[in-house]
């Protein structure tokens, strides 16, 4: 297993590979706006504007300037110097949101900020097999019953279990069940990403936050790697995402998307 510090530095280096070409090739379509804007709503229900919001693994900053225009005070924090000028470049100059180089395992350079809602969307967490202590250092610049909204990747996806099938790769099936970490390859190298359940999530967090809502992402509608999908068999996609609408909240089934969304509240302390 990698250091952390290694970690990062490949993590590093991958998203600055793909920092100028990240939004062409992950925003093509509406896969992923669909959802961004669930989880935009969710966070509306756990605080409204102007509340302050901290984008751990912000990216190129699309969800922190999206909530920004909505009204809430925002700061994205992304490893990437690449990817943060970007998010910085993609402001435009709102006086509502900031960016800043950093980890969420150390998110000093926020100073005495205090935040009521943190989000880490698109399996940020997954690029950490430490969750303990990333939860530790979130809980550190939340604000007492503050939120943390996390977008993971499960152990088991159906449409990742489903591609493989199609392509013959029946040996390696189970093996990201099994192992719950593979290597993915970017353009400047690659990264170590660990596959975290919705059980094992909650474990690391305990300490530090109580477990509330867990709602699956694209269990039968198409991810967004799976654009082509939807655009050809538009109908029938739209058809999956409403059983999506219907079916995410049920124990098991929330568990196989392509992501879950979980919702932590920070823990009194006792």
């Amino acid at each position: 297993m990698p250091t952390a510090s290694h970690q990062e530095t490949s993590v590093t280096k991958a998203f600055d590979s793909a920092a100028r070409s990240y939004d062409a090739t992950f925003e093509f379509n509406g896969r992923t706006r669909r959802i961004r804007e669930k989880i935009h709503s969710l966070i509306n229900t756990l605080a409204v504007p102007p509340s302050a919001v901290l984008d751990i693994n912000c990216g190129t900053g699309t969800d922190a300037v999206l909530l920004a225009t909505m009204g809430y005070n925002v700061v994205g924090v992304d490893l990437s110097p690449l990817m943060i000028n970007e998010a910085r470049r993609k402001s435009g100059g709102l006086g509502n949101v900031r960016f800043h180089e950093g980890t969420y395992h150390d998110l000093s350079v926020l100073k005495d900020d205090r935040f009521d809602v943190v989000l880490s969307n698109f399996g940020g967490l997954n690029c950490t097999s430490d969750i303990t202590g990333a939860a530790a250092e979130v809980a550190r610049f939340l604000k007492p019953a503050g939120y943390f909204v996390a977008v993971v990747m499960p152990p088991v996806s159906l449409w990742d279990v489903g591609a493989k099938v199609a392509k013959g790769r029946f040996a390696t099936v189970a093996r990201r069940a099994v192992l719950r970490e593979t290597t993915a390859d970017f353009e400047g190298g690659s990264i170590r990403v660990y596959y975290h359940s919705p059980a094992a999530l909650s474990r690391g967090f305990k300490p530090f936050f109580r477990r509330g809502d867990l709602i699956g992402l694209n269990i039968f509608g198409p991810p967004p790697r799976n654009g082509r999908f939807a655009t050809t068999f538009k109908w029938i996609s739209q058809a999956l995402d409403r059983v999506d609408d219907l079916t995410g909240h049920l124990p098991i089934v929330r568990s196989l998307g392509d992501h879950y969304v979980a919702v932590f509240q920070k823990a009194e302390k006792r």
